[in-house]
């Protein structure tokens, strides 16, 4: 694994339906980027191998806005 190439992504149906508040990974503030139409990515790098086995601690918190179906 490339651990340092780490990214989270999200996919939706359309980019205007979310709005990320807070993410914070590994006890670091992070932000969302856009990746295609989409989905949204976040990269992960910085965070310790060993960390990954022992677990990383997230808050993502986002709003959702949509009138069809999560």
């Amino acid at each position: 694994m490339r651990w340092s190439g780490a990214r989270l992504r999200l996919a939706l149906g359309d980019l205007r339906g979310i709005q990320v508040e807070r993410a914070i990974v590994g006890g670091v503030a992070r932000a969302f980027e856009p990746s295609g139409d989409t989905a949204i990515e976040m990269p992960l790098g910085g965070i310790d191998a060993q960390a990954w086995t022992d677990g990383v601690p997230f808050d993502i918190r986002f709003r959702l806005n949509g009138s069809d179906r999560v």
